[in-house]
């Protein structure tokens, strides 16, 4: 009988509220950053490498992204409905920064990889940051 008096409560105070409170955490661990081949029309392959513990968190109304790291932290807007590809394991979303900046945010669940894409500028000048997803939570 204690058992089940135990199970119930566990169930009642720490799965419950977990299924109601709804956010999506990723953390990373390194980073490389790409430029646009303007000539070929395609992401460079010879991308800096470097270490980037970080966190990314999507609110549960997929309104707000947060990107933490040891020094700074950084929240992004969403703007309007997700575009997906279930087969690909893609998502993303238009995305305006606390700066100002129009982004474009893909999150790669296949990969493990979040990309943030700047295309703003003149397409030579194209940027973008892979993020290597360490973990889900």
């Amino acid at each position: 009988m204690k058992k089940i008096i135990f199970q119930f409560f566990f169930f009642l105070f720490f799965l419950v509220p977990s299924l109601i409170y709804c956010q999506y955490s990723f953390s990373t661990d390194y980073i490389e950053l790409c430029n646009w081949k303007e000539n070929i029309k395609k992401w460079s392959n010879d991308c800096e490498e470097a270490p980037a513990d970080g966190l990314f968190v999507v609110n549960e109304a997929e309104t707000i992204i947060t990107m933490t790291d040891s020094g700074r932290k950084q929240t992004f807007y969403i703007q309007g409905e997700n575009q997906s590809d279930e087969d690909s394991g893609l998502v993303s979303w238009d995305i305006v920064s606390d700066k100002g900046e129009t982004l474009y945010i893909i999150f790669d669940f296949n990969n493990s990889k979040i990309k943030l894409l700047d295309l703003q500028a003149k397409s030579e000048m194209w940027m973008m940051a892979i993020f290597n997803v360490k973990s889900t939570f």
